[in-house]
Parts: structure tokens; C-alpha cells; sequence
């Protein structure tokens, strides 16, 4: 009965050990690895901001309205790191703008314009 039980063990542990290894590997060559700590959704608000932030550039040669003076200008100095309320609203009742949010979803659900 023992000898069945320290096998059933061994070959327990093996199969854990095992497993774990494979899992960390696959962990290891994923595009965006699952983090080994719990990240709360501050936390992961944050990771996403700083990854849009990353990745938003914006191409030259495109016309774009200054939201401040409602002048077209070029390239991305049209593009304010802050814009206020009143800005956005000035920007929305021209007939010739579009605003376009392509940010994810969760922005949307917390109600970030």
C-alpha cells in the first residue's frame, strides 16, 4: 500500500513539475505574457495608457483642424496633448470634422470621451 502511494506521489509531482515548466515556456514566448502577479484594474488602466501611448503617432501630410483656432493645419501640431471640453465641443459643430476614437473599449465603459 505504501510503495503504491509514494509511486502515485512521485509520479505526481513529476507530472506538476512538468506542466509548470511547459506552462512558464509558453508564458515566455507570448506576445503579452501573463503577468505572475495580480495587477488590479488601476494598475492595468495604467499598463494600457502607457501602451497607447507607445503606439499613437500620427503620419505628416495630413491636413488636421487646430481645435483651438479652427485652422487646418499640417502634420501633428494640430493635435493638442490636452484638449478641453469647450475645445471639443467647437470641434464637434463644425460640419467639416470627424471625431474618431479608436482607443479600446474599456475607455468607452468608463465613460472617457
Amino acid at each position: 500500500m505504501r510503495k503504491g502511494l509514494l509511486s502515485e506521489l512521485s509520479g505526481f509531482a513529476i507530472l506538476a513539475t512538468l506542466s509548470l515548466c511547459v506552462g512558464i515556456g509558453i508564458n515566455a514566448f507570448r506576445e503579452e505574457p501573463v503577468p505572475w502577479f495580480y495587477v488590479d484594474r488601476a494598475g492595468r488602466m495604467d499598463d494600457a495608457a502607457a501602451k497607447l501611448a507607445e503606439t499613437e503617432s500620427v503620419e505628416g501630410g495630413r491636413n488636421l483642424i487646430n481645435v483651438d483656432t479652427g485652422e487646418t493645419v499640417e502634420g501633428s501640431e494640430a493635435l493638442p496633448e490636452n484638449l478641453t471640453l469647450d475645445a471639443f465641443r467647437f470641434a464637434i459643430q463644425r460640419s467639416d470634422v470627424l471625431v474618431l476614437d479608436a482607443r479600446p473599449e474599456l475607455f468607452h465603459r468608463i465613460a472617457h470621451i
